[in-house]
């Protein structure tokens, strides 16, 4: 009785930790077309430009000299709607997804 006690202790206390830390997505992120809507308008795409056409090593080896972080938040987006998206951190999302905190970070249509 004790070792059950405690897996539906150890289960409860799962789904409490997973309830609390769950993003609000707008859309679940289960299919094609949803993933695109996610980075339509970000500037990633200007980031992985070209890189569809090296093999794996190289396409890797691009991309860690970058050195860019990216995120899920509220992005102005290059055609100046703001969305929910997955953009690069530093200077891009207004809107953390997570903690959903307000950054103060630039205005991204500002250079």
């Amino acid at each position: 009785m004790a070792i059950l006690a405690l897996m539906v202790i150890a289960i409860v206390m799962l789904l409490l930790l997973r309830w609390r830390r769950a993003l609000d997505l707008p859309r679940v992120p289960d299919t094609l077309a949803a993933v695109m809507a996610y980075v339509c308008a970000s500037r990633m795409l200007d980031d992985f430009e070209g890189l569809e056409c090296l093999d794996k090593d190289e396409r890797d080896r691009k991309i860690a000299v970058m050195r860019k972080r990216y995120g899920y938040g509220q992005i102005r987006g290059v055609d100046g709607v703001v969305r929910w998206a997955v953009d690069e951190k530093d200077g891009h999302l207004l809107v953390s997804g997570g903690d959903q905190e307000r950054t103060s970070l630039r205005d991204p249509l500002d250079g």
